[in-house]
């Protein structure tokens, strides 16, 4: 967990801190953090927060009993031609819905499902499971690990399942739910599932392929270390992409909205593939800085987000913080976008198009204001033949959470975090009274979906 506020300055070429809109800036905080701010974010970016199991929620918060982690004891024999029914979300109406698909291929590796009625040419699924079983599967399993296997399903085998389409802007997904039986979640199809979206794609293309090593990687990914954050674990998926040789290339995305916040993924339509395409960036870079077996420890890592760069940039000897290696990749972007590299300064498997710059000066004197997200970069170009002496005033504080403590000087929060669980328990001897009231104060901010 960290909050503050990074401003690269690179006097020669380039400095962040500028927004285009025409909104006014907010107030500076010319105020120093205190002593007391500085221990609690250091505090917190120790914490190693708990993922969720939602069985045990289930079993804890209704009163269950116990549940089982698996659906069945003996895995169902499916054979080519059989006809299943599975649950699936519908993104337009936000309703799971239920679908009958066919099994059209098994193997020791894969059960591949069509929606009934979808036509499938024999040569073009041999062809994208030869794909899938000598290139993609064994190198994510090299790479990132292995799926939860035999898993809820008692089979070692993953599902494919191949429908017209899902709605939205979803090309695929995976659901963490599936882990778990019907008890839990009502809609689970109690497998290791993918769900791939076959609406304006070919069985067998890149982009079906594409679309498998995200969901793939994200499927393994709940095995190793299931309360990743969500925009590392989303850049994970698109390195896998990289890997198995099927570019992201939505570089270019991010070159045109630098002014994202790397660490906090959302999903407008218009800003999310900047988002995947600055979390594939980071994480590549962090790989051709560090190597493939930093990686894949940086993967494993229980640390969330940056927590588990600085554990790993720590036990490399790097003498680097997350906060500096940010700094690094902001640099490396600029400096391969105008095809000037040096150093630790640049990729060797990527490119970075041209940046859109926030500012451009060549007259002077020249000022400026605005603000910038967190985690994130606006470039201004000062160019002149003179030398040029820069001021720059910022805020020197940012607050962690959009409120304050109702009483007092502090609160409990759960802090941003996903596919957690947060708690907190006191011990209270309640034996002389006859009955008790808690009474606490509440404030929220929970995002859609």
């Amino acid at each position: 967990m960290r909050n503050c506020l990074l401003t690269c300055l690179l006097l020669a070429l380039f400095l962040s801190a500028c927004d285009r809109s025409t909104s006014p800036p907010p107030p500076l905080d010319r105020q120093p953090p205190t002593a007391n701010a500085s221990d609690l974010l250091d505090q917190l970016d120790d914490v190693t927060i708990p993922p969720r199991d939602l069985a045990d929620l289930t079993e804890r918060l209704t009163g269950s009993g116990p549940i089982p982690r698996t659906a069945v004891t003996t895995p169902t024999s499916y054979k080519v031609g059989d006809i299943a029914t599975f649950w699936y979300k519908d993104q337009d109406a936000g309703q799971n819905v239920t679908v009958e698909a066919q099994l059209r291929y098994r193997s020791a590796e894969l059960y591949m499902w069509f929606e009934t009625g979808m036509r499938v040419r024999d040569d073009e699924l041999t062809e994208a499971v030869n794909f899938l079983e000598a290139q993609l599967l064994p190198t994510h399993r090299a790479f990132f690990g292995e799926e939860n296997r035999p898993g809820i399903d008692g089979d070692p085998r993953v599902h494919i399942l191949h429908l017209e389409e899902i709605g939205g802007i979803a090309a695929a997904y995976f659901n963490s739910a599936d882990g778990y039986v019907q008890a839990v979640n009502p809609y689970s199809n109690e497998r290791e599932i993918l769900y791939i979206s076959m609406k304006s794609r070919d069985l067998g293309s890149d982009e079906y392929f594409g679309s498998v090593a995200q969901e793939m990687q994200h499927l393994i990914h709940q095995n190793t270390d299931p309360n990743e954050a969500a925009w590392l674990n989303e850049g994970m998926s698109e390195l896998s992409l990289h890997l198995n040789g099927l570019e992201p290339n939505r570089e270019a995305d991010y070159a045109a909205h630098t002014d994202i916040q790397l660490t906090n993924l959302t999903y407008d339509p218009d800003l999310v593939s900047a988002h995947y395409a600055a979390a594939f960036l980071f994480t590549n870079y962090f790989r051709e800085q560090y190597g493939e077996a930093a990686t894949q420890a940086l993967n494993r890592d229980p640390g969330d987000g940056l927590q588990g760069f600085d554990h790993l940039l720590a036990a490399l000897g790097t003498g680097l913080s997350a906060d500096d290696f940010f700094k690094n990749w902001l640099v490396a972007n600029y400096l391969v976008s105008i095809e000037r590299p040096t150093g630790v300064w640049g990729y060797e498997t990527v490119d970075v198009p041209a940046l859109e710059l926030a500012e451009d000066h060549r007259r002077f004197p020249a000022e400026v204001s605005g603000s910038v997200a967190q985690y994130g970069a606006d470039f201004i170009r000062l160019r002149g033949d003179e030398p040029l002496r820069l001021n720059f005033t910022g805020s020197q504080r940012v607050p962690l959470l959009a409120t304050s403590a109702h009483s007092g000087s502090a609160f409990w929060s759960t802090l941003p975090a996903d596919k957690s669980d947060m708690t907190l328990t006191g011990r209270f001897d309640l034996t002389p009274l006859t009955s008790a009231t808690l009474s606490f104060w509440i404030w929220f901010d929970i995002e859609e979906g």
